[in-house]
């Protein structure tokens, strides 16, 4: 088998793309597309028999690995990040924990994309678990697939949220005050500079980066600055724009600082005649 898809991806690989022109280049890229969305269901069920399998941990890679994440890591040459996405579909795969998963991405119909989101918060509890293998059409995986292929990755994503949280409210709560509990920030001094490095939770991250958009803006067409250049630019714009507007509660009450001077009026009409005299010389 493994000798038989070598074969294929030579043949793809030596297919003239230089050639292709339009509409003939998007309809192969949108084919492309779908058979490395198909290739990936295909690569984690292999992958949820190697793991089954067990022989695995037998292997030099293996013996050494802290666990079956870290033996893909090193056999892939890839990232931990990787390596548990992958793992992470190909059990759910071999569980059926998501029925219909496979077919809905085999079909074109769902994305890997969709696919990770969907394994990674959906049967995160025996609530959402035993939602997603059920009959109610309103709850259970065929529901959460359907809307998969209508929305994109970023709206499905909030979709998904929504849904874990009506089904376990609970464990949404305790999954908030965990995140709540580690919220952070921190500004380091450096010599050219301040590092900012912290967490919060998703609802503040949402409102953070929605808030950090609208002050960024469009960039102009001349404007040469990268997309982190003009965040950065824009973190320190909406600082000033609270402190500039009074929108924060400070040492004066939450008012701008204000300066007191305290004169007599006949000292204020001198000082004013004294100015204009100077300005007419």
């Amino acid at each position: 088998m493994a000798q038989e898809l070598d074969g294929l991806v030579a043949r793809l690989v030596a297919c003239p793309v230089a050639d292709l022109v339009e509409p003939d280049a998007s309809r192969v890229h949108g084919v492309l597309t779908r058979a490395v969305n198909t290739l990936g269901v295909v690569a984690a069920g292999v992958l949820g028999r190697v793991q089954a399998d067990g022989r695995w941990a037998t292997t030099p890679d293996g013996r050494s690995a802290r666990d079956f994440e870290d033996y893909l890591t090193r056999t892939t040459r890839g990232s931990r990040a990787g390596a548990k996405r992958q793992t992470r579909l190909a059990q759910t795969l071999q569980n059926e924990a998501v029925p219909g998963l496979a077919g809905a991405v085999s079909t074109g119909g769902v994305s890997l994309e969709h696919a990770d989101v969907l394994t990674r918060l959906g049967p995160t509890t025996t609530a959402r678990r035993d939602a997603l293998t059920s009959t109610d059409p309103q709850t259970n995986a065929g529901f959460l697939l359907a809307r998969a292929a209508e929305q994109g990755v970023e709206e499905f994503t909030r979709e998904i949220k929504r849904w874990a949280a009506k089904i376990d409210p609970d464990a949404d709560e305790r999954g908030h005050r965990t995140a709540t509990a580690k919220t952070s920030c921190v500004l380091s001094e450096r010599d050219d500079g301040v590092a900012i490095t912290g967490f919060m939770t998703a609802v503040d991250g949402a409102a953070f980066d929605t808030a950090l958009r609208a002050v960024a803006g469009i960039p102009a067409a001349d404007d040469p600055r990268t997309v982190e250049q003009r965040m950065g630019a824009a973190l320190g714009d909406m600082a000033r724009l609270v402190l500039d507007h009074g929108l924060a509660a400070t040492s004066s009450g939450g008012q701008r600082p204000h300066l007191t001077v305290t004169i007599t009026l006949d000292s204020l009409i001198a000082q004013v005649n004294a100015l204009a005299s100077t300005q007419r010389a």
